[in-house]
Parts: structure tokens; sequence; C-alpha cells
């Protein structure tokens, strides 16, 4: 009777370790994202850390508020979509479309150089809405990664994959569709020192953005 019960473990044994190569990642499912798959496998690897594994991703639209980090220790890995399913992966935040609404502030219509544009103008509060960490406006253009960690990057707005032209100052222009980089200054005067350096660097930056760094046409 021994030997039969020592196959059966091993034959169970066995099954498990074949049902752990394929972690899946659904919605609805026990791992909802990849991080939770990834940090699953790295528990596995304690014990097998020479087996290979795969996350397969059930169709759907998966948000990210960070970026997904993989390093050496997580090797043999295979990462895809499940057979003729669609995987998104987004960092944006949804608006409510119902709640973009044409601008009523007569100061600012007054301003338009084309007063027929006030009526492809939309406005949403995003203070109001509360649903975006509005952070602090950078007076700086270090680009990526060199600013404090409490600034907000510069916004993008998307609609059906088609990217939209926010509010700006100065006004829009083809040879600078969206920023104009320039070096602060607390005072009116001409540049000087590094700051002079600096804007030489900032004349070459190509980052796309909306965000101005002299005046924001509408804080809120």
């Amino acid at each position: 009777m021994k030997p039969a019960i020592l196959f059966l473990l091993f034959f169970f044994f066995k099954i498990y370790l074949f049902s752990e190569d394929i972690i899946e990642v659904s919605l609805n499912g026990k791992f909802k994202n990849l991080e939770s798959a990834r940090d699953y496998i790295r528990k596995l690897r304690k014990t097998y850390p020479q087996k290979s594994y795969i996350i397969e991703i059930r169709e759907g639209i998966y948000k990210l508020d960070e970026g997904i980090v993989f390093g050496r220790f997580d090797k043999n890995l295979t990462i895809r979509a499940a057979l003729g399913e669609r995987v998104q992966f987004i960092g944006a935040t949804a608006l409510d479309e119902s709640r973009f609404r044409s601008v009523e502030n007569k100061e600012f219509l007054s301003n338009l150089v084309d007063e027929s544009a006030a009526q492809k103008i939309r406005v949403y509060d995003l203070f109001e809405d509360g649903v975006i960490d509005l952070g602090e406006h950078a007076r700086h253009a270090w680009g990526p990664n060199l600013e404090p960690p409490n600034r907000i990057p510069p916004p993008r707005l998307y609609k059906e994959n088609k990217r939209q032209t926010l509010a700006r100052w100065p006004n829009y222009n083809e040879s600078s569709p969206y920023m104009v980089y320039e070096h602060y200054t607390p005072e009116p005067r001409a540049l000087r020192g590094y700051e002079i350096k600096v804007q030489s660097i900032l004349n070459k930056t190509s980052i796309l953005g909306e965000v101005t760094l002299e005046k924001v046409v509408d804080p809120g």
C-alpha cells in the first residue's frame, strides 16, 4: 500500500507544478494586475528559482498609476495577452465627457483673437472634479524625472486616441504647437550667468506639453 501512496503524492505534486506555469491576470480574477502576478511569481522563485513562468493577461483595460519594474531576478518570464483577446494598459485618468462645458467667462471670451473660436472651446473643472492631483505648477522646464517629486508633469488630453489642444499662453503657433520654454526670472530682466546656459539647453528641448512657464490661462 505504501508504494501506491507515494506514487499518488508524486503525481499530485507534478500537477501542482504544471498548473503554476501560467499565471492568469484578469480584471475579475485572483490577480488583477501585472504587479500582483509578478510578486506571486517572485515568491514561487524562492523554491524554484530556475523555473519558467508565463503571465497571461485576459482582455480588458488595465490602469497603471506608475511604472512596472522587472529586474534580472524576473528571468525566464513571458508576458503575453490571452489568445485572440485585446489588452490595453493606460496611465491616464478617464474624465466624464458630460462635464465638459462651453466657456461662459466673459473676460476670457473678450480676449479671444477670433470670436468664432469660442464655439470650439470646452472647459472642465478639474479642481471641482477632484479625480486628478493637480500638484503645483512648475516654473522650470528641467525635463522628465528632474523636477521635485511633488510636481505634476505637463497634462495631455486625448479623445478616442486623438490628442487634443489645451489652452496655453502664448497663443498657438505652427512653429511651437505645444509649449514655449523660457527660463523663469522673478522679475523682467535679461538673463545672466548660468541662466543663459540653461536657456540654451531649453531652446533645444522638444518635450511636448501645454503648461507654460510664465502664465497659466486657467489654473483650475
